[in-house]
């Protein structure tokens, strides 16, 4: 399991990192990118369905996987807003409290347990997410903007995690599971291209592109929809609220890669590393650590 988990946050530190330059410097419109993941996983709904073929495991269960594809699809929406005014390391700090609300819905919904002790790490990655949308701008004290969208981001990740490890087991294969799931995230978000306007600004943000941002858009498109694949794996292996803790290792891996891709990837705006920032970033980590092992105490 934890192999899976690990490489599911590596991977979304990756994107990340890539998905900051091309929000920034590229696309400018969130639906626009959503709508990329989405037509981007239509390879691998083919490939699993090719796998396993259909598994039809009843309507509810059906409609309950299409339904948790969405939930999980559409916050990117907010996700991507997020990183037009914050640092990628910041955003995936922010994340952390996934691993949270995947705990509460899991105690409430599979009956997994809860003691008193965990009940601190809501203190501390509460703690944790505060501090990594702290920034001092001209001599002032501000919380990110982005800390709003990423909070409401990652209650709907947690709820598509939850619904995904309740539903999974009807399926007679993980990899038909999968494709149902990727699927429903399709359909959700080219509903929205039913709306005349949103259309239009799709299509036109995403014309005369050069085949670097090409490029760039298919390696960060491969590699979130292979993380949500092994991390959606992870999670049938073993407890929902285990298998996000692994997810703490995300912020820094987008901190390192950020550094690590700078002469490749030009464009990349390395973050701030003045002592001040390297403190509040560094004791957001530590939170958000000692937080998720508190979790699974």
């Amino acid at each position: 399991m934890a192999l899976f988990a690990l490489l599911g946050p590596f991977l979304w530190g990756f994107t990340n990192v890539i998905d900051t330059v091309i929000r920034r410097q590229f696309i400018l419109n969130d639906v626009a990118l959503v709508w990329l993941v989405s037509v981007a996983r239509l390879f691998l709904i083919g490939a699993f369905l090719l796998m396993s073929g259909f598994d039809y495991p009843g309507l509810a269960a059906f409609l309950l996987m299409l339904l948790s594809g969405a939930i999980w699809l559409l916050p990117l929406i907010l996700y991507f807003k997020s990183l037009e005014f914050e640092e990628p390391t910041r955003v995936a700090l922010m994340s952390q409290m996934t691993p949270l609300f995947t705990l509460m819905i899991a105690f409430l919904f599979l009956k997994e347990t809860l003691n008193a002790t965990q009940l601190i790490a809501f203190i501390f990655l509460m703690t944790a997410s505060a501090l990594a949308s702290l920034k001092r701008l001209q001599k002032q004290w501000h919380f990110s903007k982005a800390i709003p969208m990423i909070l409401i981001a990652t209650f709907m990740w947690a709820v598509s995690d939850v619904l995904f490890k309740h539903i999974v087991f009807h399926f007679t294969s993980f990899y038909s599971a999968m494709a149902v799931f990727l699927l429903g995230g399709f359909l959700a978000v080219n509903a929205l291209l039913f709306i005349r306007s949103t259309r239009r600004l799709v299509f036109k943000s995403l014309a005369n592109l050069s085949l670097y941002v090409w490029v760039l858009i298919f390696l960060t498109m491969l590699a979130g929809a292979l993380g949500s694949v092994a991390f959606g794996y992870a999670l049938t292996l073993g407890k929902a609220s285990l298998t996000a803790v692994l997810l703490g290792i995300q912020p820094l891996v987008a901190f390192s890669l950020g550094f690590l891709l700078k002469p490749f990837v030009k464009e990349i705006q390395l973050e701030h590393a003045d002592r001040f920032a390297l403190l509040l970033k560094g004791l957001s980590f530590i939170l958000v650590m000692l937080g998720l092992y508190l979790i699974n105490r």
